[in-house]
């Protein structure tokens, strides 16, 4: 497993992945820093994502638990939230948003999350689920989805909570 730190103006940033060439990471996580949040955003492999309902009558051992908004669905494959193969290229990218001041977890926030190849200049608006890991749970609330985010390419991604943005910078 490979960790990366570097610091810079708005903070420190981390990359986890693979010990692979950088155009093969299959994990990033980054920690940016606004005036009032901290904001940690993570690409990571497409999540199965559950309904409570589901859930409770499922067990699944991973994924998602959704509390609203809409999963994303890659073209062509039907409405199915669990046992399902993505096509390649296909990310969770999901943001954790701490009050920079307290460390709690912000759960009543609306943020955006716009994912912009720095190459084409394509950008690709997430649209919000609110979810945690059906593991983890409650200290895992997040934002995200999935979307589709080619190897190969460098990505900005902009978390705008508020008034406030947190920048991210990352290739995968």
């Amino acid at each position: 497993m490979l960790l990366l730190v570097l610091f810079g103006a708005a903070g420190a940033y981390l990359i986890f992945g693979q010990t692979k060439a950088p155009s093969e990471i299959t994990y990033v996580s980054l920690i940016g820093h606004t005036a009032n949040y901290t904001v940690v955003l993570n690409v990571v492999s497409p999540q199965n994502m559950y309904t409570p309902q589901q859930v409770k009558q499922e067990n699944p051992t991973d994924g998602e638990v959704m509390y609203s908004g809409s999963m994303v669905m890659p073209p062509g494959m039907a409405m199915s939230m669990s046992n399902m193969s993505y096509p390649a290229g296909w990310r969770h990218v999901e943001v954790h948003i701490y009050d920079s001041a307290t460390n709690t977890v912000i759960r009543s926030t609306s943020p955006t999350i716009v994912v912009t190849n720095d190459q084409s200049g394509q950008a690709t608006n997430v649209p919000i689920v609110t979810m945690q890991s059906v593991v983890v749970g409650a200290s895992d609330f997040h934002y995200g989805n999935n979307v589709d985010l080619p190897s190969g390419h460098s990505y900005t991604a902009t978390v705008q909570v508020g008034s406030e943005v947190a920048t991210f910078h990352f290739k995968l």
